[in-house]
């Protein structure tokens, strides 16, 4: 008997991320698939800096509520993202350093 693997992605996720437009749809238009990848990738980058400010918070401090923004460039692409503060400015992000453009 053999294993259906489960998927990387959960098909309801991929409904959602798609909308209306089907999976064929989306492989054949280039477009729409470059646009979700970088939206992804906008929005995973995003949630790394902000859990990297929130370890580096102790349990009393809070973050600024400040954000800066930053445009990366990627291999393929740039980037533009909202880069959180603390309220001394002594956050240092892991995933881009500050003053890094890459």
């Amino acid at each position: 008997m053999v294993k259906k693997r489960k998927p990387a992605v959960a098909d309801e996720l991929l409904d959602e991320l798609l909308g209306s437009t089907d999976a064929l749809g989306a492989f054949q238009s280039g477009d729409l698939i470059q646009d979700l990848i970088q939206d992804l990738k906008k929005a995973l980058a995003e949630r790394i800096l902000n859990a990297g400010l929130e370890h580096h918070l102790d349990d009393e401090e809070q973050a600024s509520g400040n954000h800066s923004s930053k445009r990366i460039i990627t291999d393929d692409d740039t980037l533009d993202l909202s880069i959180p503060h603390d309220r001394q400015d002594q956050f240092e992000p892991k995933l881009i350093e500050k003053h890094s453009r890459r």
